[in-house]
């Protein structure tokens, strides 16, 4: 229990005064995501050492749609939460998400510009470039051949059935 106590003391942001919205705001939507895009990258560097380039590279791919997976509902929901704001008496309106900051901090407001870059381009354009990528993708997969139904089948056979004999 007391070393849990020591672990905690260490490690936790609060006891070091990076508790507040700008931190977790720089955790979640930077840091997150970068440490997790680090570990795909020096896996993949690991894998390409290991085997060709290409069957690395499929997977990186595919780790790297997992990180964003993983990543995509903390981001969306930091970037909104930095706009979610209530209004106090005294004419001045909080965070909700952290009622110290008040909205109307210059420094706020310059996060909410980012933020606001951030959801064009992050949570609007996530889902915009995986629709085009799987257009592209639906669009150059090999044309199948079509297979007779059963249906289909029988039909043949009574049409064979009708002809006559040679």
């Amino acid at each position: 229990s007391s070393i849990l106590s020591i672990v905690d003391i260490l490690v936790s942001s609060e006891c070091v005064g990076l508790d507040n919205f700008s931190t977790k705001w720089i955790k979640e939507v930077v840091l997150q995501p970068c440490v997790l895009l680090a570990i795909v990258a020096a896996y993949y560097a690991y894998e390409r050492a290991r085997s060709d380039a290409e069957t690395a590279r499929k997977h990186a791919a595919g780790n790297a749609f997992f990180v964003l997976f993983f990543c995509y509902p903390t981001i969306c929901n930091t970037l909104f939460a930095s706009f979610i704001c209530t209004d106090l008496f005294d004419g001045h309106s909080v965070l909700d998400a952290d009622d110290r900051v008040l909205c109307e901090d210059p420094d706020h407001v310059a996060l909410q510009g980012v933020s606001l870059l951030l959801i064009v381009f992050v949570a609007c354009g996530v889902p915009v470039v995986a629709a085009a990528v799987m257009g592209r993708a639906h669009r150059s997969r090999p044309v199948l051949l079509r297979t007779p139904t059963i249906r289909q089948d029988a039909d043949a056979e009574t049409a064979l059935e009708r002809r006559d004999p040679i």
